[in-house]
């Protein structure tokens, strides 16, 4: 379930290896609420979005206009100020599990991030499982995942005793690793 929209403002959730040098990074942070894993008692070691575990968080934003109108608002501001630099947006997906949601949600949300942007970017997914084939994962999820998105993260998050420093930008843990899924 959409819970909701945040902006990053200095690229941490896009992939480093597909960074440009001198490029502003800048996300549309969608926030989706209910994991299936936590919910059955097995959650990700050391979880870090505890509270969004339940499908049923309220989320801020009370319609699809609302979150297309925060983009553009946003966007307008953003590129207002870029003083000649390049700034590349992008679009990533969080939970919870963003792969326990059902696909509809993702795409309506989706769509009403790049409408407000104007414009494709990339998108990038974070996610738990450790692979796009896992168990648990229905059709139209991964059906999304192989049409709309650039980048996967996979892998749960360990736990702050098996950080790693020095991993790839968004990775915290080894078991973690990007997926290319639609390459731009």
């Amino acid at each position: 379930m959409f819970y909701d929209l945040t902006v990053d403002y200095g690229g941490v959730n896009f992939p480093k290896p597909y960074r440009k040098k001198d490029v502003i990074y800048i996300g549309f942070i969608a926030v989706f609420s209910g994991c299936n894993r936590a919910v059955s008692g097995n959650p990700c070691p050391d979880c870090q979005n505890s509270s969004l575990w339940e499908h049923a968080c309220k989320s801020r934003f009370d319609s699809i206009k609302d979150i297309t109108a925060f983009v553009h608002k946003k966007v307008s501001i953003f590129d207002g100020i870029s003083a000649g630099r390049a700034v590349k947006y992008f679009y990533a997906v969080l939970g919870g599990e963003p792969l326990d949601q059902e696909a509809d949600d993702l795409r309506i949300v989706h769509r009403a991030v790049r409408a407000g942007l104007e414009r494709p970017v990339p998108s990038v997914l974070f996610t738990g499982y450790s692979s796009l084939n896992q168990n648990g994962i229905n059709d139209g999820t991964k059906r999304y995942v192989l049409e709309q998105i650039n980048y996967v993260k996979v892998g749960s998050y360990l736990g702050d005793a098996y950080k790693v420093d020095g991993l790839e930008s968004g990775l915290a843990t080894a078991n973690q690793r990007w997926i290319i899924v639609n390459p731009i």
